[in-house]
């Protein structure tokens, strides 16, 4: 497991457009799993995508240290680089894992309240994912190597 650990002990504090981006995560997360009518409309392979996504998100957190994960898209300190795993093929798994699950579960309960709570989990995701995408070259000097040389952010071969 290859994780570069940043020397230089750079916190970078945390906007309240972040924490926006976190509360506007977390409603979307309700909002696309909340069981608005009491029959689920969608076809049952919509929880198979969920647990595609769940799968990826687990491969994910297998790769990371613990403790340093965080909902914040600013780095935090003593994060490293993680570069092996889904971090070799897609620059943010974890993003790309909470959206595919969102989208299964909203596909599976069928219901627009959860399409709409779903498309706002996907806008969240790339909005924090633009912040730290700006933020990590200055914490991580081989940020940029690494990201050119994974071109997708979220999902293998498709963002």
């Amino acid at each position: 497991m290859q994780q570069t650990p940043h020397s230089m002990q750079t916190h970078y504090r945390r906007s309240r457009g972040s924490y926006r981006l976190v509360m506007l995560q977390f409603a979307g997360i309700v909002g696309a799993c909340w069981p608005v009518s009491l029959i689920n409309l969608g076809h049952p392979l919509w929880l198979v995508l969920c647990a595609m996504g769940a799968g990826f998100g687990v491969w994910a957190l297998a790769h990371n240290r613990i403790g340093i994960s965080g909902v914040f898209p600013e780095p935090r300190p003593n994060m490293s680089l993680v570069t092996t795993g889904p971090y070799a093929l897609v620059r943010h798994p974890m993003y790309g894992a909470l959206m595919i699950m969102m989208i299964g579960i909203a596909g599976y309960n069928g219901n627009l309240v959860n399409w709409i709570s779903a498309a706002v989990i996907v806008a969240v995701v790339i909005a924090k994912s633009v912040i730290e995408e700006r933020l990590l070259p200055r914490v991580f000097p081989e940020y940029e190597s690494y990201r050119s040389s994974t071109p997708h952010r979220f999902l293998p071969f498709v963002f």
